[in-house]
């Protein structure tokens, strides 16, 4: 089936059938180039979908690219409309407060978990995330704190939130 998708997408390169199937396969398959060229063609050829920026921004992460990263999701994130799965917008918004904070950007980082938490305000996560970082600046230590409570909450026996919501609390 494989040589037969990529001979379609060969003669329609904008066939988003083949694409997806082809990159379903690749995810299955841990084959992290492969997405990548999945995706960076769909990109290259200005799809709207933003599932592709999606996937070419998690190659690049697990390629250690964080800049490209940050720059597919980014784009995609720009293709966000009304009908995008709100999963793959929350995702894409949390994966973008990571990546700001890992290149030292903090106040974009707070600004992408603070939309991301507008769509799904109980993501555990996101919530640990936002809250640890805050926590490392010594900044807005009570809303950190409610954060990193609320984190707790849905995963009790986490011991990563446990020991952020621990932290916290030493810090403040």
């Amino acid at each position: 089936v494989v040589p037969v998708l990529h001979q379609l997408l060969a003669l329609d390169p904008e066939s988003e059938a083949a694409r997806n199937q082809l990159l379903s396969y690749s995810i299955q398959e841990g084959d992290t180039m492969e997405t990548i060229r999945l995706c960076k063609t769909a990109v290259d050829y200005n799809s709207p979908n933003p599932l592709y920026y999606y996937y070419l921004g998690i190659g690049y992460y697990q390629l250690d690219k964080k800049k490209e990263a940050l720059d597919a999701v980014q784009r995609g994130l720009n293709k966000i409309n009304d009908k995008a799965n709100l999963a793959l917008v929350t995702n894409m918004y949390a994966i973008s407060g990571d990546l700001y904070h890992q290149l030292g950007d903090n106040n974009l980082a707070y600004e992408a978990y603070d939309s991301c938490l507008l769509y799904r305000p109980d993501d555990a996560l996101v919530l640990n995330n936002y809250a640890y970082y805050l926590s490392l600046e010594k900044r807005d230590l009570k809303r950190a704190e409610e954060m990193s409570l609320r984190s707790l909450e849905q995963e009790a026996n986490n011991p990563t939130y446990l020991d952020t919501y621990a932290w916290i609390l030493f810090r403040d």
